[in-house]
């Protein structure tokens, strides 16, 4: 893996969870820095989400949250690979083979 971004839905995740103002702002000052992977059309995108969200319930998959289903459309949009360690992307990309996952572990 050469490089990483990340989806806006992404960095907010990561900042809400800070656990104090300091950790917030050390956060921030880090991830800051990563370039960000922002939808070319978000309407579309909004609406390619809520197709493949859709789909997985179709499927019978159950995505854990329709925020997963956004970074998942954001990926398959840039065409990178999606470094995850959650069994939601896994059930998604059953759904969708587009996605190509990597585990942190392989």
């Amino acid at each position: 893996m050469d490089s990483v971004a990340l989806s806006p839905v992404v960095y907010q995740e990561i900042l809400q969870g800070a656990g104090s103002g300091e950790h917030f702002e050390e956060l921030r000052a880090y991830f800051s820095t990563l370039p960000l992977l922002v939808a070319r059309d978000a309407v579309r995108t909004h609406e390619a989400t809520a197709e493949r969200y859709a789909r997985c319930h179709w499927a019978g998959v159950t995505p854990r949250n329709s925020f997963d289903c956004l970074v998942a459309m954001t990926v398959i949009e840039h065409a990178v690979g999606l470094l995850a360690d959650d069994r939601g992307f896994a059930a998604i990309a059953r759904v969708d083979p587009r996605l190509p996952l990597y585990n942190h572990a392989a």
